[in-house]
């Protein structure tokens, strides 16, 4: 006998939960047929291997990483999630299984992970961009480089007081593409390492393999005080890539400052807010030549002490331009509360470093995927969606399986609001062509 609930509201209604053979993600269709266009599953058959007796095993090395991908993306982030999920109808369809790894399969598929699948992921990340490039090439990248804090849980190796955050934690470098959002690449580290630590070794193969992929492209490196590093600048010379990045105001800045903006300070009103612009020849004393540095001079109304902003920078172009493009840095902290808050990429509660390591860059990829997704499918208005908005609108979408002989049909729940939606993005995927 089937046991039911029976609502006090209204005693005519009942419920319980042997409805069939439904699942509530429906939307992770168009996300599978997004990836298969991307060549995605071919990509991680290519460049990831691990050495295991994987031949005896039940779920592939490859399986293990796509069903964690998938339940990233559904919004399932606790590992004890697998267990619920082992006979979903939708992910064992698309993994093409009758169920799913459980936790404990999850958990000992991680811990096998190791330094160079972590390299492994990072390669196949960057061609997952390559292959977004072919469907909207780029003319222009910008490198925005920051750090952030990541929460630990009890004693993990690398877990480190931070001034900055006032925190015990990591403090990971992460570089995102200011003019699409893609995360490019992340390194987790201890949490006591300065923003800058390593910032040359970290970037550095990244923006020679852009240089490289895309010699003609206008790229830029954007970054705020903590990177302002005299080694950071030779690097972006060197491969010829402007740079824009914050400093430090000390007394030197200040005087220069003072000897180009006196004129305008005199006349500024204290009536009413303004700002002002200038630029002069600076050199510390750790560098080996003068940079040109811009300032910002912005004083409010009834205000007698003015706020100074100081960029270093190569590039050319007026100085005003020049505090407009670093003004537009901060979307950077919301690609990075994206990551945190949609993707749970800070939840590195793992004893072992390098699986907090690997399962990072999992968490890289289920992001980029997305974020392709979103901006390559989806019409324009939905294009700026966060994920928490595209879970509810577009993947959390009920559904019953029907297997028939020949085929598995999916039947979606008739009364979706985004149905037009939904067949704009799977028209859009299937355009897609591919080298």
């Amino acid at each position: 006998m089937i046991h039911q609930e029976q609502l006090r509201f209204n005693k005519k209604i009942k419920f319980n939960f042997k409805g069939g053979d439904l699942t509530s993600d429906a939307g992770l269709l168009l996300i599978q047929e997004f990836m298969h266009h991307m060549k995605f599953p071919e990509l991680l058959k290519q460049y990831f291997y691990l050495e295991t007796d994987q031949a005896i095993r039940t779920h592939t090395n490859h399986d293990l990483c796509l069903q964690q991908i998938y339940q990233t993306i559904a919004g399932y982030h606790c590992a004890d999630d697998a267990d619920e999920l082992r006979v979903d109808p939708l992910l064992t369809t698309l993994l093409d299984k009758p169920s799913l790894a459980s936790q404990p399969t999850l958990s000992r598929f991680t811990h096998r992970l190791t330094k160079e699948t972590s390299k492994q992921f990072e390669l196949i990340n960057q061609k997952l961009l390559s292959q977004f490039y072919q469907v909207e090439t780029p003319h222009h990248f910008i490198f925005d480089v920051d750090s952030t804090h990541f929460q630990t849980y009890g004693h993990q190796y690398g877990k480190a007081f931070n001034a900055h955050y006032q925190a015990q934690g990591f403090h990971p470098l992460m570089v995102f593409d200011g003019m699409t959002g893609d995360c490019l690449k992340v390194e987790l580290r201890a949490g006591n390492v300065y923003t800058s630590r390593n910032i040359v070794s970290f970037i550095g193969p990244l923006l020679s393999h852009y240089q490289k992929r895309f010699p003609s492209s206008y790229r830029i490196v954007r970054g705020d005080s903590g990177f302002a590093h005299k080694e950071l600048y030779k690097l972006c010379e060197t491969l010829n890539t402007n740079y824009v990045i914050r400093l430090k105001a000390n007394a030197t800045l200040y005087r220069l400052a003072k000897e180009v903006m006196d004129v305008f300070l005199e006349e500024c009103s204290l009536q009413y807010s303004q700002q002002f612009y200038g630029e002069f020849e600076y050199q510390a004393k750790s560098w080996d030549r003068p940079r040109r540095v811009i300032v910002q001079v912005r004083r409010k109304a009834g205000e007698l002490i003015p706020d100074y902003l100081f960029l270093v920078t190569n590039m050319e172009t007026r100085p005003e331009m020049v505090i407009s493009l670093y003004a537009k840095r901060g979307t950077m902290e919301n690609y990075i509360k994206e990551c945190k808050n949609g993707f749970r990429m800070d939840k590195v509660s793992h004893q072992h470093w390098m699986t907090n390591v690997n399962r990072i860059q999992l968490m890289v990829l289920a992001y980029n995927l997305i974020n392709g997704f979103r901006r390559l499918t989806l019409p324009h208005e939905f294009s700026k969606m966060q994920i928490e908005t595209l879970r509810i609108k577009l993947i959390k979408i009920a559904a019953k399986r029907v297997k028939q002989s020949r085929r598995i049909m999916f039947k979606l729940c008739s009364h979706h609001p985004y149905k037009e939606v939904f067949h704009h993005c799977l028209k859009t995927i299937q355009a897609i062509q591919l080298e």
